[in-house]
């Protein structure tokens, strides 16, 4: 898409979404699709006060361009699998998710909401084994240290 498409995509989710605290590009093919997508994304983000949520992987210089511009910025780095349902697999998954995140600080997994993926988290969650790791929402996540 171009920065114009963008822009408009952008203004148009704002408005159905009042309440959302960041644009989320689940695919990387609209905010990080080009130079030109990515500096209008961050343009309207740092306009309208959201944070910025794309997949990880490849050159980051969109974060470094967001950081710049004061807009909070993540990187996905792990989607759960729309058809993992079984707690022990989802535990596996959290598991390695949480070892990462004690190394990195902060790390966003995204995921489908099924009611096996939701119970297979709290299970997860209340079994303690992320040890010293915190599920937040996305708006925690996104504030600064």
């Amino acid at each position: 898409p171009t920065a114009q498409d963008v822009d408009t995509a952008l203004q148009v989710n704002t408005k159905a979404s009042p309440g959302a605290v960041a644009f989320l590009d689940p695919d990387g093919g609209g905010i990080r699709s080009s130079r030109g997508a990515t500096g209008q994304a961050i343009a309207v983000a740092a306009r309208t006060g959201h944070g910025l949520v794309t997949p990880g992987g490849g050159f980051n210089s969109f974060l470094r361009d967001a950081d710049a511009a004061g807009v909070p910025a993540l990187t996905i780095q792990r989607e759960l699998d729309p058809t993992l349902s079984n707690r022990d697999a989802i535990a596996r998954v959290l598991d390695q998710a949480a070892l990462r995140a004690r190394t990195e600080g902060r790390l966003v997994i995204t995921g489908r909401a099924s009611d096996a993926q939701i119970a297979g988290i709290l299970a997860w969650a209340l079994e303690n084994r992320g040890g010293r790791v915190v599920l937040a929402p996305l708006s925690a996540v996104l504030q600064p240290d």
